[in-house]
C-alpha cells in the first residue's frame, strides 16, 4: 500500500488527537527546540517537515479548542524556523530548493545534497505557513522549491531523479565543486552586471 506523506501525517494526527492529552503532545518536540536558530535538535540540523507541520496542525487544533496561548507558541516556533531555514544556507538561494541538513546548528552551512522528499515536505509546511498567515515569503520559499524540482529534478524523458548527490567528481580524491552559470546566477542575484571570479 502506497501512503502519502500528506496522509501519514493526517492520521499521525488523528491518533494524537484521539489518544493523546492535547497538552502533553508537542513537549518532546518543542523540547528541542533552538530559540535562537529556529529548528529542533543541533548539529547536524535537519528541517524535520513532518514534524513540524505536526506542530502547525496541533497548534490549530489547540487555537480551535480554546487553547489559543499555547497555540501561539506552538505556531510560531514553526514561523521562526521556517524563516530561519529560508534565509540560511540549507536553502539554495541560487540553484533552488533545499539542501539535506545542515552541517552547523545555524543553518548556514548546509551537507550539498537535496533528496526529492524533502522538497516535497518542505513545500507543504511552507504552503500551510502561507495558508494561515497569508504571508507571502512562504509561498516564495515553496515556488522557490517547486521551480527547482520542475527545472533540475525531472529528465528530458520525464523521469523523476530522487535525489542529487552531494559530490560532482567522478573519481574519489578529486576535487569538488558546485557551477552556476552567469544567468542563473544574475536572475537569483537580482545584479545587472555579475562578474565570474576565475581562480
Amino acid at each position: 500500500m502506497i501512503i502519502t506523506v500528506f496522509t501519514f501525517t493526517v492520521l499521525m494526527y488523528v491518533f494524537l488527537v484521539k489518544y493523546h492529552d492535547p497538552v502533553v503532545r508537542p513537549l518532546p518536540l518543542t523540547g528541542t527546540y533552538d530559540s535562537v536558530n529556529g529548528g529542533f535538535g543541533s548539529a547536524p540540523k535537519f528541517p524535520r517537515p513532518v514534524e513540524t507541520q505536526l506542530m502547525l496542525y496541533h497548534s490549530k487544533k489547540m487555537r480551535d479548542s480554546g487553547k489559543g496561548a499555547r497555540a501561539d507558541d506552538g505556531s510560531q516556533m514553526v514561523y521562526f524556523t521556517l524563516q530561519y531555514m529560508a534565509k540560511g544556507g540549507i536553502h539554495d538561494h541560487v540553484g533552488g530548493g533545499f539542501h539535506r541538513y545542515s552541517v552547523d546548528e545555524y543553518w548556514h552551512v548546509p551537507h550539498f545534497e537535496k533528496m526529492l522528499y524533502d522538497q516535497g515536505q518542505l513545500v507543504n509546511v511552507y504552503l500551510d505557513a502561507f495558508a494561515i498567515t497569508r504571508d507571502l515569503q512562504y509561498s516564495n520559499v515553496a515556488r522557490d522549491v517547486l521551480d527547482y524540482l520542475r527545472r533540475d529534478m525531472i529528465g528530458q524523458e520525464g523521469e523523476i531523479f530522487s535525489a542529487e548527490d552531494a559530490d560532482s567528481a567522478e573519481t574519489e580524491g578529486a576535487a569538488r565543486f558546485i557551477f552556476h552559470n552567469n544567468s542563473r546566477r544574475s536572475k537569483n542575484l537580482k545584479q545587472k552586471k555579475v562578474t565570474t571570479f576565475r581562480g
